[in-house]
This record gives structure tokens, C-alpha cells and sequence, in this order.
């Protein structure tokens, strides 16, 4: 009786301890999805960015993309892309970090692409409960630095295949059949199978923790195919927002997933510490069972490379649909992009994303154009909002702006040049290599908007003026749009009539400068420098002779 009251406390118990972790797991489950509500439409937090990982999906497909789409370093680090990232990453998984990160490298020329990425968005924002389901399953994969490295593991699945893997059929079966012949003839037999169960049993244990660390991205992969797999048969989720290209490839990958899937759970089990489970993966191990199930998985994506190529993008895509609804609820304006066949960039109250209360401009732009107005004015974050927002409608389908219309161009830029002491360049040679690559891709066959930061600087002023009269002059030639920032006023007498031109300016009152950062006609005919020096109280000695300096000019 006392056993029986014993027993019963103990499953008492342990019922009430299943229980307890459930409604636990319950509880963090609706916690979880309550915050991704809450999220959603806000600024993206604050954290560190790992850019050893998040860039490994783009390393990997960049040589797979023309050169004419993608925007190249230099134009990515003048524009501060990885801030521009952060701002609108809210990405609930790696994928999604890493799909994002690849999106705002490209600029697509076919335009069907974001027609179909505008009804993933568009679906997500407006479905907020299957918003969240989905949400939840990818926040479920997580962002372990092990999982970001999926795109170069199957880069290099070839690398991946068991080595030898002859032997390993070959102790399979002379195990089996040695086993089978011992219990028919026993004696030496027996023996013998005792001897191939050893040294199989041995080799496992040996080779078995160097192939562990790819069964981790195998898991991954899994985990990916199974959302695809899921959403492919949610009766919710439209099934015009998958491609009949992406629902094959689901199909084709599915029996590959299954045997990923009872590969992992058999391991999954052997790290769970229970001694029962650790002697039936060794058990299991000395059949060779999981290093031939193994490489017959990856011979299979070897097949079907190109399948999961278009899974991997398409869960990625999902998570990023969601991040850029996101983002559009978080800024103070956007507009979905209008394309047109015209040289011609229009804007309308368009601003930068990383400022905070922007001040909005307008510009139609259908000739080349040159900037002026004094230091701090405004001229480079125009310059840049208008080639970030050239970048956003071609990569998110979304400008920060009352409207945009643009043409079928990609982006390059010159602006954050600085002197390469490691390579042993100056700084007007690193900006005459910048140029060098403008003037190349214009020559080209799709057109190209050209955003450039006070031209050749770097040299006197001259010879700055001529060579920058006639670098501007070719590109006029060109299948060009030039957005040009300078301070040299002989410039814009040379361009009077052949370009338009613009400027910011300021206000000096008696204790400040006052900018208004709004776009005018003309060019700027004033200069705050010396002011400047005053207003951050600069000596007045040093003011004063500067001013000296000018008058005496």
C-alpha cells in the first residue's frame, strides 16, 4: 500500500511539473507574440550587429547578380548603408536579417519582382494575426552564429559529402551479413561480426563529432523547408503570394527535410544527457546508419541546390515583407515608387531616414544639376536622401516621400573620400578613382544617377575647375543624371544655362547661425566658414584676422 501511495505521489508530481512547464512555455509563447505586436510600426531597437554573419547570404549570391544591379562598396559606405540597415531591420530571424541586408545591395531591372514583394508587405500589414503566426515561427529559428553560416554551407556542399564513403557501406553490410552468418554458424563468425561491430563502433565514434557540426546546418535547412512546407498549406496564407517555382522547389526538397528531420531527432537525443539514449546512438552508430543517411542528404541537395536557393530566398523575403511594413508605419511619410521611362527623377517632399523631424524638399530633376550653399547647409543629406531613396525604390519598393518617380538607373556615388595610408594613396587620387568609375559606368548600357560630393577637392583650383568642367561636360553626353555639390562658384558660371542649379542657405543672427534646410532656385553667393569659427567660440583674434584676411582680398 505504502509503494502504491508512493507511486502515485511521484506521478503526481510529475504530472504536475509537465503541467507547470507548459503553461510556462504557454505564457513566454503569448509574451513573445504580444511584444511582436507591439513592435510592429516602431523604431527598431538599438543592438549590436554581427557584420562577420550578416553579410555571408549576400557574399554568397553577389557573384550571381549583373554587375549593372548591384550597388557597389564605395557607393554603400558613402551612403552609410549598414546605418540605413539598422534602421530598418526589425527582422524577427537570420534569414530575414540577412535577405534584407542582400535586398538593399541590389537594384533589379525587372520590375515584376517588386510587384510580387508588394503584395507579400501589403498581406502582412493587413493580416496582423497570421502576421504574428508567422512571426512567431521565424523568431523560433533564432540568430545563433552557427545558422547564418547556411548559405556558405551550401555553397559548399560538395566540401560537405562523407569522405570514403565506400568504406562505411562496406562496414555496413559485412557487419549485417557477418551478424546474420553468426547466428546461423556461430564459432570464428561470431567472432568476426564482434570484430566489424568494434572497429565500426570505434570509427563512429571517431568521425562522428566533425560531421555534428554540419548536422547543425542540416537542422537548419530542415527548419526552413518545414515553414515553407507549412505556409504552402495554410489555407490562410494566398497562395499567389508563393511562385510556382517556390512551391516545387518545396516539393522537391520535402523527403530530403524528412531525413534531416530523423537524423537531427536521433542526435537531438543523444546530447539530452540520458544514458539509455547515448547507448542507443552508439548502438545505432557502429550500423554506420547516420554517416550514409548523411551523405545521401547531402548528395541531395547537391541536386536540388537550386530548389532550396528559392526556399532560402522566399523565407527570407517573408521576414523582410513584415520589416518593411514595419518601417513604413515608423516613418513620417512614404510612397511606392513610380517608374518611368524618361530621363527624369521627380520628387516630392522627400527626406533622409536617420533624421530626426526632417526637413522635406521637392525637386524635379531632367538635366544635370549643381548644388552650392555654405558648409552645414544641408547640401550632402540631400544629396544622399535623394540617391538613398533612388536605392530604397528599386531594393523595398518604398521612398521616404509625398511621391518618386524615377527611372530604370542604378546609383553610384562620390562623396566620403579620405587618404589611404595602408595602400599609400592620396586623398585626390582615392577621389579621381571614384570619378574614374562614374565616368565608366556611363558608358554603359542602363542609366545612372550620379551623386557627387564636392568634385575633386583634392587638388588646386585651377586645375580643379578645368578637370571638373570636363568630367561634368562628358557625363552631360551621357546616359546620365548628375547631382553635383560644390563650393566653387567659377563652376556654376562655366554650367550657366547647360545644368540647373540649386542651393541651401542660412540665416545669421546675432548669437547663431539658423538654417532652414530648404531647396532654392539659383546659385548661393554666401559663405558662413568665419562665422562658424565664431559661433563655436573660436578665439576672437582668430576671427578677427580671418575676417582681416577676406576683406583684404
Amino acid at each position: 500500500m505504502q509503494t502504491l501511495v508512493i507511486a502515485g505521489a511521484v506521478i503526481v508530481l510529475m504530472i504536475a511539473g509537465i503541467l507547470l512547464i507548459s503553461s510556462d512555455i504557454k505564457k513566454r509563447e503569448l509574451r513573445v507574440r504580444n511584444n511582436m505586436r507591439k513592435s510592429y510600426g516602431g523604431i527598431p531597437k538599438e543592438q549590436e550587429r554581427d557584420y562577420d554573419c550578416i553579410p555571408i547570404y549576400w557574399n554568397e549570391i553577389k557573384g550571381r547578380i549583373p554587375e549593372d544591379e548591384k550597388i557597389d562598396d564605395i557607393t554603400w559606405n558613402d551612403l552609410e548603408m549598414e546605418k540605413i540597415y539598422e534602421r530598418i531591420s526589425n527582422g524577427n530571424s537570420f534569414i530575414g536579417e540577412q535577405v534584407l541586408y542582400a535586398q538593399l545591395h541590389q537594384l533589379p531591372r525587372e520590375l515584376r519582382q517588386l510587384d510580387e514583394f508588394e503584395k507579400k508587405v501589403r498581406w502582412m500589414d493587413e493580416n496582423e494575426d497570421a502576421r504574428v503566426n508567422i512571426q512567431y515561427d521565424l523568431w523560433n529559428m533564432g540568430k545563433q552564429d552557427v545558422k547564418y553560416y547556411v548559405p556558405m554551407f551550401c555553397a559548399n556542399l560538395e566540401e560537405q559529402k562523407m569522405e570514403n564513403i565506400w568504406v562505411y557501406r562496406l562496414l555496413q553490410v559485412s557487419m549485417i551479413l557477418l551478424l546474420i552468418l553468426a547466428v546461423i554458424f556461430r564459432g570464428p563468425l561470431a567472432v568476426a561480426a564482434g570484430v566489424n561491430f568494434m572497429v565500426n563502433i570505434t570509427l563512429y565514434g571517431l568521425v562522428k563529432a566533425k560531421y555534428e557540426v554540419q548536422l547543425g546546418s542540416l537542422a537548419v535547412i530542415t527548419v526552413i523547408i518545414r515553414l515553407c512546407t507549412n505556409l504552402k498549406k495554410d489555407a490562410q496564407f494566398p497562395t499567389e503570394l508563393i511562385s510556382d517555382q517556390v512551391k516545387n522547389s518545396i516539393d522537391d526538397l520535402a523527403a530530403t527535410a524528412r531525413k534531416a528531420a530523423l537524423l537531427h531527432q536521433k542526435k537531438q537525443a543523444s546530447r539530452s544527457g540520458d544514458p539509455v539514449g547515448m547507448i542507443q546512438d552508439y548502438l545505432i552508430g557502429a550500423t554506420l546508419w547516420d554517416f550514409i543517411q548523411y551523405d545521401r542528404i547531402i548528395r541531395e541537395l547537391v541536386r536540388c541546390r537550386q530548389a532550396f536557393d528559392l526556399v532560402y530566398k522566399f523565407a527570407g523575403e517573408l521576414d523582410m515583407a513584415i520589416t518593411v511594413g514595419s518601417f513604413r508605419r515608423s516613418v513620417p511619410g512614404w510612397c511606392i515608387p513610380e517608374f518611368t521611362e524618361d530621363k527624369s527623377l521627380l520628387m516630392e517632399e522627400i527626406y533622409h531616414p536617420l533624421v530626426n523631424e526632417p526637413v522635406k524638399n521637392s525637386l524635379t530633376m531632367n538635366r544635370n544639376l549643381i548644388l552650392t550653399g555654405s558648409n552645414a547647409s544641408g547640401k550632402s543629406t540631400f544629396i544622399k536622401s535623394a540617391a538613398i531613396n533612388t536605392i530604397f525604390a528599386l531594393s523595398i519598393h518604398t521612398c521616404l516621400a509625398d511621391r518618386m518617380q524615377l527611372p530604370d538607373a542604378i546609383v553610384v556615388t562620390s562623396m566620403s573620400m579620405r587618404d589611404d595610408v595602408v595602400g599609400g594613396e592620396s586623398y585626390f587620387i582615392t577621389e579621381i578613382k571614384y570619378l574614374k568609375r562614374i565616368v565608366e559606368k556611363s558608358g554603359e548600357g542602363r542609366m545612372v544617377i550620379c551623386m557627387i560630393d564636392e568634385i575633386l577637392r583634392g587638388t588646386n583650383t585651377k586645375e580643379r575647375i578645368a578637370a571638373s568642367e570636363a568630367v561634368l561636360r562628358y557625363l552631360n553626353r551621357k546616359k546620365c543624371l548628375v547631382m553635383v555639390a560644390t563650393h566653387d562658384l567659377e563652376l556654376t558660371k562655366r554650367f550657366a544655362g547647360d545644368c540647373n542649379m540649386y542651393h541651401f542657405s542660412e540665416k545669421l543672427g546675432e548669437q547663431d547661425v539658423n538654417f532652414d534646410y530648404k531647396l532654392k532656385n539659383g546659385v548661393s553667393n554666401s559663405s558662413n566658414a568665419i562665422d562658424l569659427l565664431e559661433f563655436v567660440e573660436f578665439p576672437k583674434e582668430i576671427v578677427a584676422e580671418a575676417r582681416k584676411l577676406v576683406a583684404g582680398k
